[in-house]
């Protein structure tokens, strides 16, 4: 999880710091030629987009917050209050940072024509060439899905490994999943049909890091209220936790076997041996 943060962070940090991105962008809020933005835009598309799939749009925003350059046209000239534009995207701590520092924020749904999925987001501030001054804000909106790729194995298989989904093979009930500060899953469940942003959580776990910044593990009742052991771990600048869980039955079946096992052979041995000492 943390290497798929830090991988469009650095990806997000590495797109900012091109000069070309930087020049065009001041000349560009200069001017006011929306005909050169277009063009930006396509340079974007063009030559970042193409080499991560996952990055679905990029807006670059003036210092008040409305998007001047966009690689999805529909939202140039996109604006909102600062506070939301920050819940949404951290803009105002991206447009005070320093040099290449970027800023995740939280997974949302955005009703943006061909973009019907959840996307989450990494906010970057844009510097002037000749300033050093912040002048925007570049935010690239990423597909959800590359953590449904992750907790189920998928994203390892794809990196080389053949035991990407060992955890789930033999286990039904494990379940693995994060939830977001609201108590709303943000990644599938395997038992509930479109569960992200739609399914609450009010278990143990999350009342634990949200409410007493404390890591969790032990047995309580999950979503579905069945009984099951958990972990948990609190990813706090990101404000999600990430639960792993197992029905109680499940967890308890292997010691289960191995009691009926261990009770078998020591009835056939007691058996064994009261037979010898009748024979003697």
């Amino acid at each position: 999880i943390f290497l798929v943060f830090d991988k469009f962070k650095t990806r997000t940090s590495d797109w900012s710091t091109d000069g070309f991105i930087r020049s065009e962008f001041e000349e560009i809020i200069k001017s006011n030629d929306s005909q050169r933005a277009e063009r930006l835009a396509e340079y974007i598309k063009t030559n970042k987009q193409s080499m991560g799939a996952d990055i679905m749009i990029t807006d670059i925003f003036n210092l008040n917050g409305v998007a001047i350059v966009s690689s999805l046209k529909e939202r140039v000239g996109h604006s909102e209050p600062l506070e939301e534009l920050d819940e949404e995207y951290r803009f105002i701590r991206a447009k005070s940072a320093s040099y290449g520092e970027s800023f995740v924020s939280a997974l949302i749904y955005e009703d943006e024509p061909g973009h019907s999925e959840p996307l989450w987001h990494v906010s970057v501030p844009i510097f002037s060439l000749k300033t050093d001054e912040a002048v925007g804000v570049m935010t690239n909106h990423i597909s959800g899905k590359k953590f449904d790729e992750v907790l189920t194995g998928e994203f390892q298989i794809q990196a080389g490994a053949r035991t990407g989904n060992l955890p789930f093979v033999g286990r039904e009930t494990l379940e693995i999943y994060i939830v977001n500060r609201e108590g709303l899953m943000i990644t599938p469940s395997r038992f509930v049909e479109n569960a992200v942003l739609k399914q609450k959580v009010d278990t143990e776990p999350i009342k634990k890091c949200f409410g007493e910044n404390q890591e969790f593990s032990g047995a309580y009742k999950n979503y579905l209220g069945k009984e099951v052991f958990g972990a948990s771990m609190c990813v706090n600048d990101k404000d999600i936790v990430l639960i792993a869980e197992m029905e109680k039955d499940e967890v308890f079946s292997s010691l289960k076997e191995k009691r009926n096992q261990t009770v078998l052979i020591v009835g056939l041995i007691w058996l064994l041996s009261s037979l010898v000492i009748y024979w003697v």
